[in-house]
This record gives C-alpha cells, structure tokens and sequence, in this order.
C-alpha cells in the first residue's frame, strides 16, 4: 500500500498512506476513511515531498452579526455589484463594513430557501409562494400577482428562477411548464410565455442556467432548453438530443459552477448518487462511500451551493435533518465531510456555511441558524460565533486507508506524522491554546470499529522547524488504521505519515 510517489524512509520505516480518496468506501471490513475539515491539495512537482497532502479548511470571519435566529435563505451579488440577503421574513442589502438595509420585512414566507436572479434592472425573488420584483432605480419592492392581466404569466408559487438574455424565467410547480418575463422587465409576465418539458414529461421541480441555455430540471430528467430568437412563436424550446436520464430527487440540490451543473439524483433504477455534466451527459461523481452516507440518511432537503476558494471550487450540500455537510472538491476530485464543533457543549454539527455569493473580493456566506453573514478566510483558523462573542475551533480530523501487510503480524515501534512544523500561533494566551498546537493520535486494529486511548504529539512552536511529531510502543496489529485529530486554532498542513515497523513471526 505505497502512494504514487513513495515518501522517502529511514531504514526499518515504512510510509503509511495517507488515503487520496476519502469516502471511497463506507465498508467497515475494508476501513472507513474520514476527511473532517480538511481538503487535498496535489504536488505539482514530481520532486515534492509528497504526491498530496491534506490543508486545513478556511475560518469563517464574522463580517455581519446575528440580528435574529432567522437562517439565511439566500444570498445573491447582483450584475450591479449589490449584494443581497434573504432571513426569515426579511430581505436585505448587504453593504462592505457588514452593516444591512432592510428593503422589505414581510416576506409571505419565513422558512425554505429562495432563489434571486437579476437583469440589470430588476432583481427576482421566489420562495415557492410569491414572487418579488426589486426596481434597482426606484428601490420598489413589488410582490407579483398572477390575477393581473400584466403578470398573468407568472407561475405562481414558483420555488427556482434564473435570467437569461434579460428574460426572466420561473418554473411552474407541480406542472411540466415554466414561464417567462418580457425583456428586460421582471414585472410584466404575459399568459402565452410558457415553455414546456415534453421529452420526458414529468414535473419541473428546479431551473438553472449553464453556458447561457436553461436546464430544466425534472424528478425523473433533466432536458436543456435555448432562447430561438423566435418571440412570435415559441421562445424558448428544446436542444435537439438535450435529454439527461438522470433525475433531481432534492430541488435545492441544484447548483452551477462554470460550465457544470451539479445536482443530487436518481436514475431510472432508483440509484441515488451525486451527478454532474459531461456535455449533455450524466457523469456520477460520488463515491460509494458517500452514496452510502447519503441513502442512511435523510436527503430530500438538501440543499447545495458552489464556491472558490485558495484554487479549488466546492460543491457543498448541506443535509439540515441529518445535521451534515458533504463537500466535493471538484478540483482534484475528492469528498470531504466539513463540520462545527459547538463551543459550549462540545458536540459536532453540520459546517455553518449556507449559500455563497462574491463580493469585495471575499466569499460571502450565510449562517445556518442565523441571519448572520460570514466570510470564509484561510488565514483564519476557527470560527467566529454568529453572535460575536468569541470562536469555535475547527476540529481537524484524518484517518488513514487500513494498512495490511500481506497479513503479518507488524510491531508499530513508533509512529510520525509529518506535519509542516513550527507553524503554533499565540491565538489565545491566556488558555494557552495555538502557540503550541497538537495532535491526538490513535489507532485501531478492527477497521475503525474501536479505537485506542489518544496520544498527545506536539506540532512544534513558531519557529519550530525542525519538530518531530512521533509516538512511541504502539503495539502489533495485521490491520492498523491510524487517526489523527487537531483542534488548535493554528494552521495544520498534512503532509505523510511514518512507522518503525518490525515483522514478527506468528
């Protein structure tokens, strides 16, 4: 079990892999991996240290304190530069020293997500009941009724909208249809605006838009639709072959980054798994392991955003019933598991991140729980309370692939994990906490079933360029897996792990 490119050893050691596919697998037999707050970074140089290492995850600075226990809803920087939010009943602008502008407080709807898209001129919103036309000009906030001869096209209860060439576009639940605006004007919306998904003619449950044509998102399939040029007769219609025989089983699991789109799915096997494009093919991209993860749990509120940070662009689904936050990382390929380690009692959550738009040069983010704004930094390693009154650490969590040597009898004399060293910060100094981080390693003979009592190892003070981080008497197995977990608020890179290691004879 040696990496692509092996890590130079001492003699008597052997390099233990460090795993470059968490969630490959969730059979416990053959070793569960987990990946908690980390992701993976490749060695472009044939000559590195190491082919991958693993980096701790970006902090989530406070850039906009809670004001309510309402969570986002959403989150959209507009084509003018604005950005807005949506929490409980509220809608909002964000402005760049955190503070907000309420521009309506009575949203029909206070729970669900909601969908925004804007033209220029006008900004969209639907929350699956009614839909809101923001004037940029006039600052009117304007709730659209279908009743009215000028708006009589709008699909009413409408729960996703995109804008394509200035239109407009919103789905019509329940039905196979989805309508549009007049150009350039979200408040006119005629009857005979209706497209419709007749190749596969089951419900539109979700829109989005990709390389400037609408996906139009089925339970059963997903058909790509383009603006003709043709107002007289039908607008929109049908890309000749543009039929994905890959359902969406989550609506709020659809989400775009560049030219793909990414959704939560199921076959017409009742195979649930995690797809994206490949043209106007269906490419599955989970892992059985995380197949596995997502049918043990409960998945149709999930709901998923896309965002760029450090060089890797994440998909990330957030699962609010089952408290879980998967993360894929379509950089180099790899699914993580982000999480929150709650301050005051202990206990491990989803990640806090919810929706994601791009602002003066940060990612922005909402809050799960509340209608704070966040924005995530890699400099920051924890991550501050929605609330303002301190952080939270970011508990780092790896384990290794189960190591099996042909099936001997192997003494682990000592054990290393090769961190970048001499990287503690003074984060708290009166607790004592950062200038001397550590990690806690443990191990298992069972496939991750049962573990040992942990082991403090040191990742070295600042400055510390030289520490070792190595344990000592770690016992005989056939099937060790290994377990390394920080919580320090210093950074925490990665790179092998070591073993001294003895055959033995039984």
């Amino acid at each position: 079990m040696a990496d692509p490119a092996a890590i130079v050893v001492p003699p008597g050691a052997i390099s233990i892999p460090l795993g470059d596919k968490p969630y490959s697998t969730a059979v416990i037999s053959v070793g569960r991996e987990l990946c908690e707050n980390l992701y993976k970074e490749v060695s472009s140089s044939a000559s590195a240290k190491a082919p991958y290492f693993y980096v701790k995850i970006p902090g989530l600075r406070l850039l906009s304190p809670q004001g309510s226990t309402s969570p986002c809803r959403g989150i959209l920087t507009a084509s003018n530069f604005r950005t807005f939010v949506a929490a409980g009943t509220t809608f909002a602008e964000l402005f760049e020293d955190g503070s907000s502008s309420a521009i309506s407080t009575a949203l029909r709807t206070s729970t669900g997500p909601v969908s925004m898209a804007d033209n220029g001129v006008h900004l969209l919103l639907v929350d699956g009941t009614d839909g809101w036309i923001l004037d940029y000009e006039t600052g009117a906030f304007t709730r659209l009724d279908s009743s009215l001869d000028a708006q009589a096209g709008f699909p009413a209860g409408a729960t996703h909208c995109r804008c394509i060439d200035t239109y407009f576009l919103a789905n019509n639940p329940r039905t196979n249809q989805y309508g549009w605006s007049e150009p350039g004007d979200g408040l006119s919306w005629s009857g005979l605006n209706v497209g419709m998904k007749i190749g596969k003619p089951d419900n539109v449950i979700a829109l989005e838009d990709c390389a400037n044509m609408l996906w139009v998102v089925g339970m059963n399939s997903i058909e790509v639709h383009y603006d003709t040029g043709d107002y007289a007769n039908q607008l929109w219609s049908r890309y000749q072959g543009a039929i994905i025989e890959v359902g969406c089983c989550a609506r709020y699991s659809v989400a775009r980054y560049a030219n793909n789109v990414f959704w939560l799915g199921v076959d017409n096997r009742g195979t649930v798994g995690v797809f994206t494009n490949d043209g106007f093919a269906p490419k599955r991209i989970s892992e059985r392991g995380i197949e596995q993860i997502i049918q043990h749990d409960a998945y149709a509120d999930c709901v998923a955003f896309t965002f760029a940070q450090n060089g890797h662009a994440f998909y990330v689904m957030q699962f609010p019933t089952a408290d879980r936050t998967l993360v894929y990382d379509l950089t180099v390929g790899c699914w993580y598991n982000w999480t929150y380690l709650r301050a005051e009692d202990g206990t491990i959550h989803r990640w806090r991140g919810s929706f994601a738009a791009y602002n003066w040069s940060r990612n922005l983010l909402g809050d799960t729980d509340t209608d704070a704004v966040y924005w995530s930094d890699q400099a920051a390693y924890a991550n501050d309370n929605p609330d303002g009154s301190g952080v939270n650490y970011i508990r780092v969590v790896k384990t290794s692939p189960v190591g099996f040597q042909a099936g001997a009898w192997i003494r682990y004399n000592w054990f290393q994990p090769m961190f970048q060293p001499g990287m503690g910060l003074p984060y708290d100094t009166a607790q004592g906490v950062g200038s001397d981080p550590v990690a806690m390693v443990a191990w298992s003979n069972d496939s991750g079933a049962t573990w040992s009592n942990e082991r403090r190892v040191s990742l070295g003070r600042q400055g510390e360029y030289q520490k070792r981080s190595r344990v000592t008497m770690c016992g005989t197995s056939r099937n060790r897996q290994w377990r390394i977990t920080v919580t320090d608020p210093s950074p925490v890179i990665l790179v092998g792990l070591l073993a001294g290691v003895t055959a033995l004879e039984r």
